[in-house]
């Protein structure tokens, strides 16, 4: 049975080039992470304020600049992750392929759920991983960010 885990962040937005949150493969610890579940919300007070998020692999290297959130497991019992997680990522990784890219204005939250099967997958590679990052945003507020996988 799958193990299932989330990290969540509140922050500005450090950098349109890395991740704003993502979990990675500081090494290649025999599990292909499954990304089922991501929300990108806003607590500021609400304005017509819009930003543009991608989900994009990353590869080449581990995140530097932000820092590493607690990664909770959704079930008390499970041992810790076997993937590591990053926040406000200044340097380091490279992000690659946009998997998916939503537009959503500082009014609304946006949730996506994988269909069964259809999980965004993270292959069993050092630094392979997947994370969330504002390639455009109209204001400066804070985006609230949660990522939920399973391994």
């Amino acid at each position: 049975m799958a193990r299932s885990y989330g990290i969540q962040n509140t922050a500005a937005i450090a950098s349109a080039s890395f991740p704003q949150l993502c979990i990675f493969m500081a090494t290649a610890a025999g599990v292909r992470a499954k990304i089922y579940e991501f929300l990108i919300s806003s607590s500021a007070t609400p304005a017509d304020n819009a930003s543009r998020f991608s989900i994009d692999r990353q590869t080449t290297a581990a995140p530097t600049g932000g820092s590493a959130p607690t990664i909770a497991p959704l079930e008390f019992a499970d041992p810790a992750a076997l993937v590591s997680a990053y926040q406000a990522a200044t340097g380091g990784c490279t992000m690659s392929t946009v998997l998916m890219l939503v537009a959503v204005n500082l009014r609304a939250t946006f949730r996506w759920v994988a269909a069964p099967t259809k999980e965004f997958v993270i292959p069993n590679t050092q630094y392979a991983g997947m994370g969330i990052r504002s390639a455009a945003q109209t204001g400066a507020y804070n985006v609230d960010t949660s990522l939920y996988w399973e391994e």
